[in-house]
């Protein structure tokens, strides 16, 4: 059986409307070359079903997100790895088929990409722009959008599974240290639902915060009160 040219990985719980918009937007992309696989973490909506719907392949894991971003890449089939948010969106048709031609032009192993609100407030305009701006500045990866090879995600060993919040920017420092990370101009569309209702300044501190534990290299959530007190910062289903 050949393999397919890329694996799209989503970690899922409780996603069903948001879900369904991605997949159908993955589904319009004139780049076929792919599967996709969606990581349930036994969600209570209908989650695993629209995923079947679209005929993705369909795992359960527990454990939080990086472990169900692990677990995902152990299921997937392709050398290339694509590691998506629930809740985000391709603008348009043709966007895969550029980012994959721009990855086989820099032959990149290791590439991110900038995003645009699917709000038009101000608040969430500005807020995008500068999570923009410190993933160009620090040269770091955010969930919603991973693009890694095998290689690298094997070399790097995975997600750190220790971490309940910032694993993802912690991946790409890592994943840096075997081969340069690409910024793609191309802008995917994020939901800031969850920001929004966490708070825009309190999602910047923590940004801060995890930049801390970024230059000690000791990224374990259990030693730091941010991270393993979940009253004190809710960051979502996942965490």
């Amino acid at each position: 059986m050949t393999k397919p040219g890329l694996s799209i990985i989503i970690p899922a719980l409780n996603e069903c409307p948001y879900l369904a918009k991605l997949l159908y937007s993955i589904r319009q992309q004139t780049y076929i070359d792919l599967e996709v696989v969606v990581v349930d973490s036994h969600s209570k909506d209908l989650t695993a079903r629209v995923a079947k719907l679209f005929d993705c392949t369909v795992i359960q894991s527990d454990g939080g997100v990086s472990k169900a971003r692990n677990d995902g890449a152990k299921a997937a089939q392709s050398d290339r790895l694509l590691f998506l948010d629930a809740d985000v969106i391709f603008p348009d048709p043709g966007w895969l088929k550029r980012f994959i031609d721009f990855v086989n032009e820099k032959n990149a192993e290791l590439a991110h990409v900038y995003s645009i609100p699917d709000h038009k407030d101000i608040a969430s305009q500005v807020f995008v722009k500068l999570r923009n701006f410190y993933t160009w500045n620090l040269m770091n990866t955010l969930g919603w959008f991973i693009f890694c090879s095998r290689d690298v995600f094997d070399k790097v060993g995975g997600f750190n599974q220790k971490a309940r919040i910032g694993e993802d920017g912690q991946f790409g420092k890592r994943a840096n240290e075997y081969t340069g990370l690409w910024i793609y101009s191309g802008a995917l569309v994020v939901s800031v639902r969850r920001y929004k209702k966490e708070g825009y300044t309190t999602n910047l501190g923590l940004l801060y915060e995890c930049g801390k534990c970024y230059e000690r290299g000791d990224y374990d959530c259990s030693k730091c009160e941010i991270g393993k007190n979940q009253d004190l910062y809710k960051t979502g289903e996942f965490r």
